[in-house]
């Protein structure tokens, strides 16, 4: 058994995926992009993931044990036993990487959190999702250029909600008949088949799943990465620009009820408000 499977920690080739429409994989191509602002997840509960090179391997390991046995045998297969690493680790680490290693084609800074509230998650889905989304939209739809953001968050969102069962909870497993496996294999065999994971590097592993959403999905290659660095560095001082932009436009309205002091201060709150919900 086994929770999420990620992309690939050496074989093929590392970071390999093939599929970013669900889960983990859409979170990290979408918050490349500042897509995505929010994970519908407990950040203290353990997020269950497995690289998808070390699982196949796994599976091939059992069929060659199970064709030695004749009893039934229960194998689980998690990494929140042996390595755990929480969703919020997970979320900060990918954000993380996320910097170091941007697309040319971001659209603002990733900055994503885990949120465990319904209420709390669907005001950032609304707010920073969905509003900027039918924007994006309809300025495509006047220019004759369609964004179809508004489709890609709609998926993202009804994918959080299907995953939520998993990412608001945990479980945990034995993994006794895992480590039988992995004992009775020779020291070949494991070179081989390695899934053992015991003390498992995340944030080197992370960093695998950000560069290889980057290579297979974005289909950037690694020689644009100064290109992309340069371009990120100069987004982010228009995404900030914009903030003091908006903080500017909230006061001088304010100021239409208020004293210009109370509503300096007023513009001040709602912006922090909104920049750290």
């Amino acid at each position: 058994m086994h929770y999420v499977v990620m992309n690939t920690a050496e074989r093929p080739m590392k970071g390999w995926t093939y599929n970013v429409m669900s889960g983990a994989f859409a979170f990290i191509a979408g918050a490349g992009r500042g897509a995505f602002r929010t994970i519908y997840a407990d950040g203290n509960a353990v997020a269950d993931l497995v690289p998808s090179d070390y699982f196949t391997a796994f599976l091939l390991a059992t069929a060659w044990r199970t064709s030695l046995r004749s009893d039934l045998q229960v194998y689980h297969y998690t990494s929140g036993t042996v390595s755990p690493i929480l969703w919020s680790d997970y979320t900060s680490t990918v954000m993380k990487h996320l910097e170091n290693y941007p697309t040319d084609n971001v659209i603002i800074p990733p900055k994503a959190k885990c949120r465990k509230s319904y209420l709390h998650n669907w005001f950032i889905v609304v707010l920073f999702h969905y509003l900027p989304a039918l924007i994006l939209d309809f300025f495509g739809l006047a220019l004759d250029v369609p964004f179809r953001v508004w489709e890609i968050q709609k998926k993202y969102t009804r994918g959080m909600c299907y995953a939520s069962y998993f990412t608001l909870n945990q479980w945990w497993f034995t993994m006794d008949n895992q480590m039988l496996v992995w004992e009775e294999m020779d020291d070949e065999d494991k070179k081989e088949f390695w899934f053992n994971l015991e003390n498992f590097n995340w944030d080197r592993y992370i960093k695998t799943c950000v560069l290889g959403v980057r290579r297979y999905f974005h289909k950037q290659d690694d020689s644009n990465l100064k290109q992309a660095r340069s371009l990120y560095s100069k987004r982010k001082l228009l995404y900030y620009c914009a903030w003091i932009f908006t903080y500017f436009c909230i006061v001088c309205f304010l100021q239409f009820f208020t004293s210009a002091s109370i509503s300096l201060f007023s513009g001040f709150v709602l912006i922090l408000f909104l920049y750290w919900v």
